[in-house]
């Protein structure tokens, strides 16, 4: 579900409230980094299409010069917008709304108005495991996240913005009694973002943005532990912790031709140091034994 608002905004504490989804930037540790993205808008007719092959050669060329290894990130959230959700995400170089804010800052620049967009997203997801006369799968969850983004430019060449989002997110939960039960039976990762930016565009045909990233996490974790060698009902370990770390993103939107649009964005790595407590719980009749700290 998303709601977006065109035309001026009256700025209220109450007005444009929005969410947000990792470690390192790729799983629990919450360290972020979403990689350089390159994209390809055209717009025109077909008969534009000198300028769709030339701007495809110079993509392409690109691409070659600054390929480099990726990364997997599996807790992280990229639903931000439905325009680019629409698009598989392909949504760097066109960044033609609020949640340019996300994909591509330089993106602001277009916008005519101020603009208030705000999107609330729902995941649902299986997973299961089997082998060795074994099968298991996680319980049903559905796991929640809220963003929000406020735009305004403020000059014909300056563009403002601010946004709430969840980069990571997302968890397990297994039966308590399943063969992995001694590795994992729950995990739970939050973030929240604040992302304010700023994007002027230097030339008629170049923008440039560069924005501040304010990280905030909490993680919750638990597995079970077998009590002398299963005399005794397995205990269990929970883990919970939280912190917050700091980095920074760029971006820039480039039409060399009119129609062509060439975007690259940039996000910093963050990195945060969890701190929280370990409890240890026994079942009866070791129960008194539990113990936190």
């Amino acid at each position: 579900m998303q709601v977006r608002v065109e035309g001026p905004v009256p700025l209220r504490g109450d007005q444009g409230k929005r969410r947000g989804g990792s470690g390192k930037r790729n799983g629990p540790g919450s360290r972020s980094i979403i990689g350089s993205l390159i994209n390809l808008s055209i717009r025109g007719q077909t008969r534009d299409y000198f300028c769709g092959v030339s701007a495809l050669i110079l993509t392409t060329a690109i691409i070659l010069g600054c390929a480099s290894a990726a990364q997997g990130a599996g807790f992280a959230l990229i639903q931000q917008g439905t325009a680019a959700m629409g698009q598989g995400n392909a949504f760097v170089a066109d960044a033609s709304d609020a949640s340019a804010i996300f994909y591509n800052p330089a993106g602001l620049n277009q916008l005519q108005r101020a603009q208030v967009y705000q999107g609330l997203f729902l995941n649902h997801f299986d997973r299961n495991v089997s082998g060795d006369g074994f099968s298991s799968e996680t319980n049903h969850r559905i796991y929640r996240s809220v963003s929000a983004y406020v735009a305004i430019p403020v000059h014909s060449r300056v563009a403002l913005g601010i946004g709430f989002f969840t980069p990571f997110g997302l968890g397990t939960v297994w039966p308590p009694t399943w063969a992995g039960r001694y590795i994992t039976t729950f995990s739970d990762l939050k973030t929240y973002n604040l992302n304010p930016v700023i994007s002027v565009k230097v030339l008629d045909n170049l923008s440039l943005a560069a924005g501040f990233n304010a990280m905030w996490s909490k993680v919750e974790l638990k597995r079970k532990v077998q009590v002398l060698g299963g005399l005794f009902p397995d205990a269990e370990v929970r883990l919970t912790g939280d912190g917050q770390g700091y980095g920074y993103n760029l971006g820039a939107l480039y039409e060399p031709i009119s129609g062509v649009k060439l975007g690259v964005s940039y996000r910093s790595e963050v990195f945060v140091k969890h701190e929280g407590d370990a409890a240890l719980s026994f079942q009866a009749p070791l129960t008194p034994l539990s113990t936190s700290h």
